[in-house]
């Protein structure tokens, strides 16, 4: 399965122009009954849609003031647009994992324990990785139309749907400058120095030197 050059060249465009800076790639564990075809199922998305995460309040009477309290939260689709040329096999892979969901032949739906797979979303920032969400309980439930047409030679698009059940919030990779234990900053004048990361706050000034943790 062909994966994007180092420097994100598209392969396909005889000018060879960059392709935008912001690109994903999407790591899927599937399901048992047809890992053996691919243990890791990648594919390289020139567009994806972060499930939306909604918390709809719920309201509880007490006394004479309604009280809102957070309901069970509800997580939106992920779409994913691809070109079939960058990712020759995934169609192919996708289709089948479809199979899992609802087998056509027998009009049978499958039991979800064995459609469900796993997703590592990751986002990049040039040629290097830069966040990652981990995507939990997916299985594909709309794959865009093939179209066959061979008196073309470019290559098509196609767009899925995925159901997901959890997204864990993102973290960023220490390669692209980022950190997933929490923020830093520094400021230096002449009157002293503050500095911060997920640790805690550092002031240093002539008449001494303040700590504070969090």
């Amino acid at each position: 399965m062909a994966n994007p050059t180092g420097n994100n060249v598209h392969p396909y465009l005889p000018s060879r122009d960059p392709e935008r800076r912001w690109l994903f790639r999407l790591e899927f564990a599937l399901p048992a009954a047809i890992a053996q075809l691919a243990p890791i199922l990648t594919i390289n998305a020139q567009a994806v849609s972060v499930p939306s995460y909604d918390i709809p309040p719920i309201i509880i009477p007490h006394l004479n003031v309604d009280v809102k309290v957070a309901g069970r939260p509800t997580l939106g689709q992920m779409t994913v647009a691809f070109n079939t040329g960058y990712n020759t096999d995934a169609i192919d892979v996708l289709e089948r994992w479809a199979h899992l969901v609802y087998r056509p032949d027998s009009e049978e739906i499958g039991f979800k324990r064995n459609y469900i797979g796993h997703c590592n979303l990751v986002v990049l920032q040039g040629s290097q990785d830069w966040k990652v969400y981990d995507i939990q309980g997916v299985w594909p439930s709309s794959i865009g139309t093939r179209d066959y047409d061979w008196s073309v030679s470019e290559h098509v698009v196609r767009q899925v749907t995925f159901e997901v059940d959890k997204v864990l919030p993102p973290t960023l990779s220490s390669a692209a400058g980022g950190s997933s234990s929490g923020f830093g900053f520094s400021l230096s004048t002449p009157l002293g120095s503050v500095s911060a990361s997920g640790a805690g706050v550092n002031i240093n000034s002539p008449g001494g030197g303040i700590g504070v943790g969090f």
